[in-house]
């Protein structure tokens, strides 16, 4: 991997590419003069099987890949399928599009014009790759895809830093002028025009003059190291593109088809200042204080400024969930309250049990709590007894504590936990314990929890 100021790109050689591990590098990057977008992402492609896109109002896993949106607008793409809020606040439930396979199809994810756009394998097709695009103006969803040439797929080269990237797909995928743009190695950058008509697609590489059909554009030479893109981004104005090659750095504007050679790309304070934060554990008391994981693991995150104060919405791709952290003035250091989004299975009517089921303990606070999830028939006030083997009181975890008969649930996750500790504060021996949630309307539910060595 190579850093240059700042930035994280993949050296020559490491992507994998059909049927083999296939690993994408990097971070979102917004500065005043340039934006570039570099996924992180791990993606196994052991097939290309998959399910349809089916409707849904829920998140479809917690498990997040990737981030995209600005203003009030947020997609989600998971290992799952895409979801999307068109309001943080005010809109109730997730709506999406749900595939069990979607984890192991999908390359990338942009949102522009009012319309968001995926890049993803086809189903079932090796070698192809496309577009599926969603308009929230009518809620018109379509699919493009496109296969390279042989000699373009190049599946007779033989892998190595000296001989030229196949045309694989680099994880980037950006919105600029009205129009999606993905970079793919040697494929050079394929375009997705949502207004094109029957022609959507194009493919051009740095210094073509125009574009021609993905299916059109000829083989470069082993040596055109410049034609090579190996990531993408797009200007903060949203009217250049920004390419990566492994010899140069280009600009292209779509309207005047004008490349420019660049030196280099600018640092941006606004995501310097969050991977500063990330990386002192500064953010760990916010996790944890909004959901039960000091260190999440962060796939992805993007902040969605507001105005010219500097201050905006932060939010965290994670594998256990979305954290949103609204105000944030990241260049400023300053962070509000954080708050975890996360797919939760509603709860039958006297139902109980400990999330997670063992409290591990370890050094790195993840598991080191018990969440006691739950159901109340009607609102009341709750207390939680922790009990050992032996139905010894061990620990009163909550006590009076007024709990209302919400649709889904009626715990509250930040008081209804259990650490593993005793009254006086001191950890209990490992073993089996018992919890009782009762409540003043004459509920009683009951459940266990394990504390490991």
């Amino acid at each position: 991997m190579l850093r240059i100021d700042g930035w994280m790109f993949l050296s020559p050689g490491i992507a994998g590419g059909r049927g083999r591990t296939f690993l994408r590098i990097g971070l979102l990057r917004n500065t005043p003069s340039l934006t570039i977008v570099l996924t992180a992402v791990i993606l196994l492609m052991p097939s290309y099987a998959g399910a349809q896109f089916s409707d849904t109002r829920q998140l479809t896993s917690n498990n997040i890949i990737a981030l995209a949106g600005s203003g009030d607008t947020l997609w989600l793409a998971t290992g799952r399928g895409l979801n999307y809020r068109t309001s943080l606040h005010a809109q109730e439930g997730w709506p999406g599009f749900e595939d069990s396979d979607f984890g192991n199809r999908f390359l990338g994810l942009a949102f522009g014009g009012g319309s968001a756009a995926a890049l993803v394998y086809r189903a079932g097709f090796a070698n192809t790759t496309g577009f599926w695009h969603f308009n929230h103006a009518d809620g018109n969803k379509h699919e493009e895809f496109f296969r390279f040439s042989n000699d373009v797929l190049c599946l007779d080269c033989a892998d190595g830093i000296n001989e030229p990237a196949p045309a694989d797909p680099t994880g980037h995928l950006v919105y600029a002028r009205g129009s999606f743009w993905a970079s793919f190695n040697r494929g050079g950058i394929v375009r997705y025009n949502p207004e094109g008509g029957n022609n959507k697609l194009s493919a051009l590489r740095p210094g073509d003059s125009a574009g021609v059909r993905p299916q059109d554009i000829e083989p470069i030479d082993a040596d055109d190291s410049a034609k090579i893109v190996t990531a993408l981004g797009v200007t903060a104005d949203g009217n250049r593109l920004l390419i990566v090659t492994p010899s140069t750095f280009w600009t292209y504007d779509p309207e005047s088809k004008i490349w420019a050679e660049i030196d280099t790309i600018p640092p941006d304070p606004v995501y310097n200042a969050i991977d500063s934060t990330v990386k002192s554990g500064g953010f760990r008391p916010m996790f944890a204080g909004a959901g039960d994981v000091a260190t999440p693991e962060i796939n992805d995150k993007l902040f969605m400024p507001r105005g010219e104060s500097g201050a905006g919405t932060l939010v965290f791709a994670t594998t256990t969930g979305l954290y949103v952290c609204e105000p944030a003035n990241p260049a400023a250091g300053d962070y509000g309250k954080f708050t975890l989004i996360k797919y939760i299975r509603e709860v039958k009517a006297n139902e109980a049990y400990a999330l997670p089921g063992i409290i591990r303990g370890g050094a790195d606070g993840r598991y080191g709590k018990a969440v006691f999830v739950y159901k109340l028939k009607k609102d009341g006030k709750v207390t939680i007894n922790i009990y050992d083997y032996r139905m010894s009181l061990v620990k009163t975890v909550v006590k009076g504590g007024r709990r209302s008969s919400k649709p889904e649930r009626s715990n509250d996750p930040a008081r209804d936990f259990w650490d593993g500790t005793s009254r006086s504060g001191r950890t209990v021996s490992p073993g089996v314990y018992y919890f009782k949630i009762t409540s003043s309307g004459g509920e009683r539910l009951f459940g266990k929890v394990i504390l490991a060595k």
